[in-house]
């Protein structure tokens, strides 16, 4: 991880091949992030949907004029179009979170599948065993790319699609 002013942080980024857009969903980018005391995001408006997963210390996120305080195990998902504001919390242990970003017309059905939707982007205690590993095996396996690779792309999707 580098050192940001708000935050220790790894980005990856994802160059879609042929077979992403076939299956109408794929990773943009991802990263790991490990907050400092002063961080805080926002506005933050992005063209894609990017599910962020809480795994551990304490966030509020502000959307539509709402706010919500997530912890550990939760998960929050900015939508495309939408500005969103969050910022770590007091907490015992430092806010660590991992994100997803991704893009297709498959995206947004399979979030409403899992409750996410614009007017309510977060799940509360949704991340079980199952769901951090795999994320992290997503994560991982982007890190590992240096270029588009179709085994690649379909190793990806096996792991979206779980």
């Amino acid at each position: 991880m580098q050192e940001y002013e708000y935050e220790h942080a790894e980005f990856i980024d994802y160059k879609p091949g042929y077979l992403d857009k076939v299956e109408h969903i794929w990773p943009v980018r991802a990263g790991r992030s490990i907050a400092k005391s002063n961080y805080r995001v926002g506005p933050k408006r992005i063209e894609c949907y990017s599910l962020h997963f809480v795994y551990e210390g304490r966030l509020r996120l502000e959307f539509d004029g709402k706010r919500v305080d997530l912890q550990k195990n939760d998960l929050f998902c900015l939508f495309p179009g939408r500005t969103y504001y969050y910022h770590m919390l007091p907490s015992e242990s430092p806010l660590q979170m991992n994100w997803l970003a991704l893009d297709g017309t498959k995206v947004k059905p399979l979030l409403e599948l899992a409750g996410l939707t614009p007017e309510n982007p977060f799940g509360k205690q949704m991340i079980s065993t199952q769901v951090q590993e795999t994320s992290e095996r997503l994560i991982h396996a982007l890190a590992c790319v240096e270029r588009w690779k179709p085994a690649v792309s379909l190793e990806l999707h096996g792991l979206v699609y779980g």
